[in-house]
């Protein structure tokens, strides 16, 4: 009888994996691969019974089928921006139903919002619901005299060896956050310091993990930071040189022992015959009684992980991570990883399953003569109602990106467009529109909008609403 049952298991096992291989579009099937969306459900049928553990085990020793479907991603992608007016060409306030310029980011609002998104720990530290990091909730107090003054400013690898070596709150695995962790915390939509207000921090410049790798930007090395004076991403020389250092704020994953990926049944980072035997004594024994969850549904934006793969010194030269200035951000790798995370469907369309937000695989031909080049840029009042109005294989909900949405895209190992990375084609550095603008410009006479540039060779940030720049429309994929 136990062999009978085996034979069965296993030939449900096998039959599941057919299904899974039929619906792998590189294999023909046509259709995506259904996603898991409770731990588990290994083979992403909606229930978790016997045909889930011995999936895992065709998939270890069989290979059959070759992959298992990914985690579904969370519904509400990034983070928002909470940016919620909309505004004129002349940069004035105006009714978002009854903007020329339509489609702005006050308009949707979308990404994990920031009501409620953080709670104080009463000790020190902030757990953001949206990403699932925790943070220091003031500056470091590097000198440790109870006030945040210049003193307190550090040089690169100082922050870094700050974090690695803190000792804070009743944790002990603190680093320096990268530079889409620290763009995280940034507000659009309110004067400064932008930040949320749970947070004490000074209206100046913080550092993260992440080096500018382009030329020439990169020698004689430089690194990410984030401002909150006004809203802005900007790149800092690290051995201060004219600019003296920045200060610190340090982060680490408030989210315990969750499950990264398919297959990974008890979430100890890897897929092996413990899995299925740990989901056999779940259904069967009742131990554990409860499966770890999954990482997506601790944290709804799970952030996309910056992909860069190499350190580098404060000269800007590439160096084992172990050498020098620990715990830069290609030691730790921590996010969404670039391997299988774009989905392309053959229509002009990618899903990036990290954050659920469906892009043209083209900036838009926004003239119709079928090829995107320097034709095809127009000012940002234009851009927004372009994309507004889109009706692009098959779907009409179309928007122009918020800058989050935009910089999620910013693959900072390359300083390229991820998408074009995983299509392994080569562009030039170019600036795409978000439909954020910036109003926390004080100098600014006429608020500008934001336009990231890809790149990471000019930060062009403020940039004038007439000026001609190219746009790439996003949707939500689920």
């Amino acid at each position: 009888m136990r062999w009978s049952w085996g034979v069965i298991a296993i030939a449900l096992g096998t039959l599941a994996a057919r299904s899974l291989e039929s619906a792998d579009p590189a294999l023909g099937g046509g259709q995506r691969v259904p996603c898991m969306a409770r731990p588990g459900d290994v083979d992403a049928d909606g229930t978790v019974n016997l045909t889930d553990a011995v999936v895992i085990l065709t998939h270890l020793f069989l290979g059959s089928p070759s992959t298992l479907p990914r985690l579904c991603s969370p519904e509400r992608g990034v983070t928002a921006t909470g940016q919620t007016k909309c505004y004129g060409i002349d940069g004035l306030e105006v009714d978002c139903e009854s903007a020329d310029c339509r489609g702005q980011n006050g308009t949707y609002s979308g990404g994990c919002p920031f009501e409620d998104r953080f709670t104080d720990n009463g000790d020190g530290t902030v757990t953001d619901h949206c990403t699932g990091l925790m943070w220091q909730k003031d500056t470091a107090d590097l000198d440790e005299d109870g006030e945040i003054t210049n003193n307190d400013e550090a040089l690169w690898c100082e922050a870094l060896v700050y974090c690695e070596d803190l000792d804070f709150a009743g944790h002990d695995d603190w680093r320096l956050p990268n530079a889409r962790e620290l763009f995280s915390l940034v507000r659009f939509g309110q004067t400064a310091p932008v930040i949320d207000a749970v947070f004490t921090a000074v209206p100046r410049g913080y550092w993260s993990s992440t080096s500018v790798t382009v030329e020439p930007v990169a020698p004689p090395g430089y690194a990410w930071s984030a401002h909150f004076n006004v809203p802005r991403m900007t790149i800092k020389p690290k051995p201060g040189a004219i600019f003296g250092g920045l200060y610190v704020r340090a982060v680490r994953d408030a989210v315990g022992a969750c499950v990264s990926k398919n297959g990974d049944t008890n979430a100890d980072g890897a897929v092996d015959l413990a899995d299925p035997l740990a989901l056999l004594n779940h259904l069967f024994r009742g131990s554990p009684q409860v499966l770890p969850e999954l990482c997506t549904s601790l944290a709804p934006a799970r952030l996309p992980a910056t992909d860069q793969r190499i350190c580098y010194d404060e000269a800007g030269i590439a160096v084992p991570c172990e050498d020098t200035c620990p715990g830069q951000d290609a030691t730790y790798r921590v996010g969404c990883p670039m391997e299988n995370r774009f989905t392309f469907h053959g229509d002009g369309t990618v899903t990036d399953e990290c954050t659920g937000l469906m892009w043209q695989v083209d900036d838009a031909d926004v003239n119709g003569d079928g090829e995107t080049n320097a034709e095809d840029t127009i000012p940002w009042c234009d851009a927004v109602s372009f994309c507004e109005s889109l009706v692009f294989a098959g779907h009409d909900d179309w928007r122009a990106p918020d800058i989050r949405e935009l910089e999620s895209l910013e693959h900072y190992g390359t300083g390229e467009i991820a998408i074009d990375i995983a299509l392994g084609r080569v562009v030039d550095r170019y600036n795409l529109w978000s439909s954020t603008s910036n109003t926390e410009t004080p100098s600014a006479p006429t608020p500008p909008a934001l336009a990231w540039a890809f790149g990471g060779v000019v930060i062009d940030w403020d940039k004038a609403r007439t000026a001609g720049m190219r746009v790439r429309a996003v949707r939500n994929a689920r």
